[in-house]
């Protein structure tokens, strides 16, 4: 789908990203956020609004920063494959609701960002984006700060912190939380057996969208009017990912605690296999798991929302956390 303000013409005009200096928002920039409903700077007037790029390797990654003079810290979002900052509006205002500064950008090949849509060569691209934009907030956003990530987007959060070898002493992060995370996908079997056989000859295949939510409203927008919706899924993508997955599931453990948050009726990820891998590999982390959701749970029903959002309040700023299994 086209849109007039949501082309070429907004991702060239993007300024380099200040955060110690931020700007206000162009016109364009001001379209963009009322037609995703991320302005939250015109419905609270104490909270700021600035976007921008910062660059990572080859890329020019676009990036969010909303802020507040009072706040209780940073929360910094990673968001899934094929979404991008403008879907990610339910989670940014619970954040903000909780007096916390949000740092959000589109990694490379979604969103406003630069790169072939929806593909990568390496997953480390998407951990070097994420990198360099904690680097670019150290010094200029307050502390606590707190990192959550929607499926790969949970994937990037957790090769970070293991290839960073945090522990508990030492991590920048008062918080981990990672909603369904992937390791592998469903059915992942088959899809690899495919891309072995079929990888040589094809670049992508038409995509289509599953009904990864119960939110009607949200399935409806990705599919017929949100213009940065990629329309194929890309092959080197899956060949990335194979080659991941081959490297975390055989990497150092770390003792570091991150909170899943993870939807029983998700067809997307490959959750029984995932969550027992992500145990392994990080020190007895909180499991929270929500019987009837589906896989985006950043765009789930308010229902499942609010369950989830309750249980995130109580725990963000306590010290420790308690497992829940459903």
């Amino acid at each position: 789908m086209q849109h007039p303000v949501i082309n070429q013409q907004l991702c060239a005009q993007l300024k380099p990203l200040h955060l110690a200096n931020p700007q206000p928002l162009t016109e364009v920039e001001q379209q963009y956020s009322a037609f995703y409903g991320i302005d939250f700077d015109t419905e609270n007037p104490e909270i700021n609004h600035n976007m921008g790029y910062f660059d990572s390797i080859h890329y020019r990654v676009a990036c969010h920063y909303y802020w507040k003079d009072s706040n209780q810290g940073t929360a910094f979002v990673v968001h899934g494959y094929y979404d991008h900052v403008g879907l990610y509006g339910n989670l940014i205002k619970f954040l903000l609701d909780q007096h916390l500064n949000v740092v959000c950008f589109d990694l490379p090949g979604h969103g406003l960002s630069s790169g072939n849509r929806a593909c990568i060569a390496d997953f480390t691209d998407y951990v070097t984006a994420l990198k360099q934009c904690i680097n670019i907030a150290t010094n200029s956003t307050p502390n606590p700060w707190f990192l959550l990530g929607q499926s790969t987007g949970g994937a990037v959060i957790a090769d970070y912190l293991l290839t960073e070898k945090f522990t508990p002493n030492n991590c920048p992060f008062s918080k981990v939380v990672l909603f369904a995370p992937l390791i592998r996908p469903k059915n992942w079997g088959m899809i690899e057996l495919a891309h072995r056989f079929l990888g040589s000859l094809l670049s992508n295949v038409k995509r289509s969208f599953a009904p990864n939510s119960h939110d009607e409203a949200f399935l409806h927008f990705v599919k017929h009017q949100d213009p940065l919706q990629p329309s194929h899924s890309s092959v080197k993508w899956l060949g990335a990912l194979r080659e991941w997955i081959k490297r975390i599931e055989h990497m150092p453990s770390s003792s570091l605690s991150p909170i899943i948050i993870q939807g029983k009726d998700d067809q997307t990820v490959d959750w029984q296999y995932n969550i027992p891998v992500l145990q392994k590999l990080f020190s007895n982390p909180t499991v929270f798991y929500l019987p009837s959701a589906k896989h985006h749970l950043v765009n789930e029903s308010s229902s499942i929302r609010t369950e989830y959002f309750d249980y995130l309040k109580d725990i963000l700023f306590t010290t420790s956390h308690t497992e829940r299994f459903g």
